[in-house]
């Protein structure tokens, strides 16, 4: 199994270093896989953010990484590393991402639409989770124009996220208050609001 992944990765790596991409369906249903594997319990929920940032940063750095040493991949950490911190901003020119290429956009919302469902349960995953977001939000300010297409699965997807993650969030809500207050006069409470932030990033869409 560590072998079939690895060799998904490396199919995934070579799509991001294509400046024409052509194979844009292949890629799509690479990462669609990734995301069945998290939900099979085949990967780590650390892979799928590991893959996450890789695909929005991949490319964007100033650093000099040719005389870096490089770790992995490994069965605990199937995407390979730097052996030091290296500083990635999406504003920085690659020529692997134009600023009119929307296909990191459609990766990252494939994987979204595979596994997200399991990242809005748990404090822990949706701090993840939200994190992620905002460095996407980031990403997301570099391209200047979407296509339509693009547009609408980015817009459908962040909808999807934010009403999974307040259903669960009211859910695990309603167990908790279960537990504390079982009197036949509970009040019922109101929900805060979801700690994953897509809201600015539709309003921005908007």
């Amino acid at each position: 199994m560590l072998i079939l992944i690895l060799i998904l990765i490396l199919f995934i790596e070579r799509g991001l270093e294509v400046p024409v991409k052509l194979e844009t369906q292949r890629l799509l249903g690479i990462v669609r896989l990734m995301g069945e594997l998290y939900n099979f319990s085949v990967i780590p929920d650390i892979v799928v953010f590991d893959l996450l940032y890789h695909i929005i940063n991949h490319g964007h750095t100033t650093t000099d990484v040719s005389n870096l040493k490089i770790i992995g991949p490994t069965a605990s950490q199937p995407i390979a590393r730097y052996d030091q911190a290296i500083a990635y901003d999406p504003r920085i020119p690659s020529e692997f991402d134009p600023p009119a290429e929307p296909l990191r956009i459609l990766m990252v919302c494939e994987i979204l639409n595979t596994c997200g469902q399991y990242y809005v349960h748990g404090k822990l995953k949706r701090t993840r989770l939200s994190r992620f977001l905002l460095f996407f939000q980031r990403y997301l300010f570099t391209k200047a124009s979407l296509p339509f297409h693009v547009d609408f699965t980015l817009v459908d997807t962040l909808d999807k996220i934010e009403e999974l993650g307040r259903a669960a969030f009211i859910a695990e809500e309603t167990k908790k208050n279960a537990k504390f207050h079982k009197s036949k006069n509970n009040k019922s409470f109101k929900a805060p609001a979801i700690e994953i932030k897509v809201t600015l990033l539709l309003t921005i869409l908007n």
